[in-house]
């Protein structure tokens, strides 16, 4: 066993399937089209069914991560699965268990570094926090 975020994982679930650093404010499209459009050339799409997802944010002292929870969702689209018509708002009702965890790296000013592990509940590996 290993610790993300102070919850133990199975030494199976470690590996992040996305993990990343951006800069600059949520607010601004441009930061969820740059999550969006990571996520959409390195992952494969979740498999269908409900899912489960851990993220795992790092900021700055300064950075009220309490905020970034609904526009990092929002970019999952590439993952979850999303309208063309409307690609930040992806099918985000599938996550049926949600953790958030947050730690704080002064070095980081107001950049936001993002760890994130999903997968189909219920399938073997498929979760296996305390």
């Amino acid at each position: 066993m290993s610790e993300i975020g102070g919850h133990e994982v199975a030494q199976t679930a470690l590996r992040p399937r996305l993990t990343t650093h951006l800069v600059g404010s949520y607010e601004h499209k441009a930061w969820k089209e740059e999550l969006r459009e990571l996520l959409a050339a390195r992952v494969v799409p979740a498999d269908p069914g409900p899912v489960w997802m851990q993220l795992s944010l790092t900021t700055g002292p300064g950075r009220t991560w309490t905020n970034l929870w609904k526009p990092l969702l929002d970019s999952f689209g590439p993952v979850l699965g999303a309208d063309l018509a409307n690609p930040f708002s992806p099918h985000d009702d599938r996550i049926v268990d949600l953790g958030l965890h947050h730690t704080v790296d002064a070095g980081l000013g107001h950049g936001v570094s993002i760890e994130a592990w999903w997968g189909v509940h219920g399938l073997p590996h498929a979760k296996e926090l305390g």
